[in-house]
């Protein structure tokens, strides 16, 4: 099964969030947070409040394209596919990029344990709006930000990609 972390730390409006799924999130509401002190990135941080949202995991297909928007830049390439992407024109950059945000869904999805029918084809097509240099264990990658639509309804705080559990590539529904 594909490994998909089931704690992820993130900075939301400024203030550091931890977005646990499944048994992690169970284990993470019996912690004593208030007072506990953490490391998130290059931050210390003291916990002083906590605030819990429920959110219902689940996916379906959509009639029509449902649109994301990243809140946090989504890392698609890896050291090894970097160098062939930079090599590549505008038209296939685009194209390659959609080909990994499927795979980056389809992975998310089996590790949650949503599976596809054969007949059931998942879409997705990415709209950058800019590349950002991102640093991830002293290693220097590139993230992008944007959009992306698809034919899922995908519940909002998920994470695709590289690094999610380092706050990277979580998305939201944007209002039509």
């Amino acid at each position: 099964m594909p490994r998909y972390p089931l704690v992820q730390y993130r900075w939301v409006n400024q203030a550091p969030a931890m977005f646990a799924i499944g048994t992690a999130a169970g284990r993470a509401m019996t912690f004593p947070w208030p007072g506990t002190s953490l490391r998130i990135g290059e931050h210390d941080v003291q916990i002083a409040q906590v605030d819990w949202t429920s959110l219902a995991m689940t996916r379906a297909f959509s009639r029509k394209l449902v649109r994301y928007e990243f809140q946090a830049p989504w890392i698609a390439l890896n050291q090894e596919n970097h160098a062939r992407f930079r090599n590549l024109d505008r038209a296939a950059r685009r194209q390659e990029l959609d080909r990994i945000l499927v795979g980056n869904i389809l992975t998310m999805s089996q590790a949650f344990g949503w599976f596809f029918e054969p007949s059931e084809t998942v879409f997705a097509a990415f709209e950058p709006t800019r590349e950002v240099p991102t640093t991830v264990k002293n290693v220097s990658l590139i993230g992008f930000e944007g959009t992306f639509v698809t034919n899922l309804e995908l519940p909002d705080g998920l994470a695709l990609g590289r690094s999610v559990s380092h706050g990277y590539g979580w998305f939201e529904r944007m209002s039509s």
